[in-house]
């Protein structure tokens, strides 16, 4: 899913998706070795907000935080 950022949105080109408004983002710490951003989400047809993080840093500091792993990569 190709997507490019507008302001504070993340917008896809094409497709069903829905746009992720970022709500906040926590830029990189060389101290907590991590980054981490939280989106918001509307599905269609529904007025709850859903919410979701991603976070980027260090497997080695990250392992200890998650109590489930899943990769999930679609880059087309």
């Amino acid at each position: 899913m190709l997507m490019f950022r507008l302001g504070d949105s993340v917008i896809p080109k094409k497709g069903k998706s829905s746009a992720l408004k970022i709500v906040q983002r926590y830029h990189f710490s060389s101290a907590l070795k991590r980054m981490c951003v939280v989106a918001g989400y509307n599905i269609s047809g529904a007025s709850d907000i859903h919410y979701m993080a991603t976070v980027k840093g260090a497997p080695e500091i990250l392992k200890n935080m998650v109590s489930k792993i899943t990769f999930v990569h679609n880059f087309n």
